[in-house]
């Protein structure tokens, strides 16, 4: 569900409690990102990494980090971020972690404990 001002997505249950949140690159390479606040920029997995450099959705970025291209969410699309890649993520996530860079693209930030429904307001 989305108007032109939001964005929600239904996120997934995982492991340990984590909520995943389901991202798309390109049209169709699906991720699924732990929402972490702690984690100041998003990490991927080495095998997300992967990937998405075979469907041409990770590039060199000019500075220290790989940047991801075509992101989305729900639909919408995202900016190009620099990512981390990290193998220990791994251990706690399906493709890796959804760090601030993303969630500060957003004025307002509502999720629903009940319903797994993340609402996202540019």
């Amino acid at each position: 569900m989305s108007n032109k001002n939001s964005v929600t997505v239904l996120t997934e249950a995982y492991s340990l409690g984590f909520i995943a949140v389901p991202l798309t690159a390109g049209s169709i390479y699906g991720l699924r990102l732990v929402l972490n606040t702690g984690f100041i920029m998003t990490c991927l997995t080495p095998g997300a990494r992967d990937g998405l450099i075979a469907f041409g959705n990770l590039r060199r970025g000019d500075g220290k980090y790989p940047v991801l291209h075509d992101l989305a969410i729900g639909g919408r699309p995202l900016p190009p971020i620099p990512v981390r890649v990290n193998q220990a993520v791994a251990r706690y996530s399906p493709d890796g972690m959804l760090g601030l860079d993303i969630l500060s693209l957003f004025r307002e930030i509502h999720f629903d404990v009940e319903t797994r429904r993340l609402t996202l307001t540019f």
